[in-house]
């Protein structure tokens, strides 16, 4: 989750939470890994599809590294279907909410 107003980021894993101030955010980056599929028959190269499929699903998502010594580096998944979509929108969000918040504070003060 993404806290505009109090500029914070809330991350969950299945056994850790951390929320952690806009200030603590090294870095975001989006990856979409695809490819990597064997044409053929046999057992051997839908067992090596799967594999690669698996892979990219695994190295694909929104990453986060934060100053954490304990849990440096988030990963966020998203459903491969909805990674063209989602990836771009939640770029976007943080873009608006992270570099261009203090701008838009200035202009509501006017």
């Amino acid at each position: 989750a993404l806290d505009a107003e109090k500029r914070e980021l809330h991350l969950f894993s299945a056994r850790t939470y951390r929320r952690y101030p806009l200030a603590s955010v090294r870095t975001w980056e989006r990856r979409h890994h695809t490819g990597g599929a064997l044409v053929g028959q046999g057992l051997a190269v839908v067992t090596a599809n799967m594999a690669n499929a698996a892979n990219n699903s695994a190295n694909s998502g929104l990453f986060f590294e934060v100053r954490d010594v304990d849990h440096p580096v988030w990963r966020i998944a998203f459903p491969p279907r909805a990674i063209p979509r989602e990836l771009p929108r939640w770029m976007e969000v943080l873009q608006q909410t992270v570099n261009e918040a203090p701008a838009v504070k200035d202009l509501a003060s006017r």
